[in-house]
């Protein structure tokens, strides 16, 4: 009786060497960088109700370029592509379009046709939004998907009618994630 010899077992020595290969790059591969998400940041409207605030229409430029026309717009009407949490005090705005989130990224002005904000204004200018660009390792998959490896860079500082505002804290809802900034009445 002859005995299991492995090399013999491979009529083919290309199975063999891609196989070595396979392995060699499974074990290189074991982690990749992934860039984290920017920040998004929730609008918390102190001592406003839901009608108040289903009527705007969000304006997002390059940033530093708020004077001259905006890359995108989008007018929110009886509440649609928003939602709303109600916090204590105050009503959570999280815009649902990931396109209008409002993120690092860009620059954003905000018109309210409806009620008054910061002091009787009906324009929220929101500028030189920065947050920390951050990495993470992740396992390597073979689908190429993130799967449960994700991340959202921190909040550092924001602007609002050009006074930089203090950071709060992160929220989440309906799967947005995001920084709360406070917004008075």
């Amino acid at each position: 009786m002859e005995k299991f010899n492995l090399y013999k077992s491979f009529k083919n020595n290309y199975l063999l060497l891609f196989l070595v290969i396979g392995f060699i790059f499974s074990l290189t591969s074991c982690k990749r960088k992934v860039q984290c998400e920017s920040s998004n940041l929730v609008l918390s409207f102190i001592g406003k109700s839901y009608w108040d605030l289903t009527d705007l229409k969000i304006y997002k430029y390059e940033k530093g370029m708020t004077t001259s026309a905006p890359i995108d717009s989008m007018t929110f009407t009886n509440g649609t592509g928003l939602s709303f949490q109600s916090d204590n005090d105050a009503l959570n705005m999280f815009i649902t379009y990931a396109f209008l989130r409002i993120s690092s990224p860009y620059d954003y002005k905000l018109k309210f046709n409806s009620t008054t904000i910061e002091g009787g204004q009906n324009e929220l200018l929101i500028t030189e939004i920065t947050d920390k660009a951050e990495s993470i390792k992740c396992k390597a998959t073979f689908t190429g998907t993130k799967g449960e490896c994700s991340c959202m860079n921190e909040l550092t500082s924001y602007k609002i009618n050009g006074v930089t505002r203090t950071l709060n804290s992160s929220v989440e809802f309906d799967g947005i994630k995001g920084y709360k900034i406070r917004i008075n009445p």
